[in-house]
């Protein structure tokens, strides 16, 4: 018996209607950008399919594999066998309604409230990045290892990572810093992926 999974209707377009298997982040964005008026943005979109992805990969109905080709990383999404042991059901996440308040009646308060919702989701995204960079000079390293002779090429890969890690690390702290949270240690993070 196939087990009911919900899955986001975006996603359920894309796996199930459009049939998409063996794609990029990129091609998913421009085919939801394209052809659902959701999106105000391309970079709304490529958020937006990103946050999918990654929920879905954490619940095995999807994997990431890393392609190279000619040096150059690739990531590819697919769907595995989980997914079409499932029986998929589309759902749609309600959005929470935006008040329509004029310019006058709008006070400070309220635009810092939502400043602050809009950095604290730009906050997240960047913790989302920074693990990602993370896992990736982490399994670079782990390549060295197994394969001494790629070294060379992998140390070039393993300091891009860490420099993008070190990038989301500065983004990071400036949001925590803006929003008053606690700064967050990840001096660690650099020292591990060394």
């Amino acid at each position: 018996m196939s087990q009911k999974v919900n899955m986001d209707v975006f996603l359920y377009y894309l796996l199930i209607t459009q049939k998409m298997n063996d794609f990029t982040v990129s091609e998913a964005k421009e085919k939801l950008f394209c052809e659902k008026g959701e999106f105000a943005s391309l970079e709304e979109a490529r958020k937006y399919i990103y946050r999918q992805l990654s929920r879905n990969i954490k619940t095995g109905m999807l994997k990431r594999t890393d392609h190279f080709d000619a040096g150059v990383k690739k990531v590819l999404y697919s769907t595995t066998e989980k997914f079409f042991l499932s029986k998929i059901v589309p759902i749609r996440r309600l959005k929470k309604s935006k008040k329509i308040i004029s310019n006058e009646d709008r006070s400070l308060d309220q635009k810092s409230n939502s400043y602050q919702i809009l950095l604290e989701n730009e906050l997240k995204l960047y913790e989302i990045d920074l693990n990602a960079n993370i896992e990736e000079a982490k399994e670079y390293k782990r390549l060295t290892a197994r394969f001494p002779e790629l070294k060379a090429r992998l140390q070039r890969h393993q300091l891009q990572a860490r420099s993008e890690s070190t990038e989301m690390i500065g983004k990071i702290r400036a949001i925590q810093k803006l929003l008053g949270h606690k700064v967050s240690g990840y001096e660690y993070v650099i020292e591990e992926i060394s």
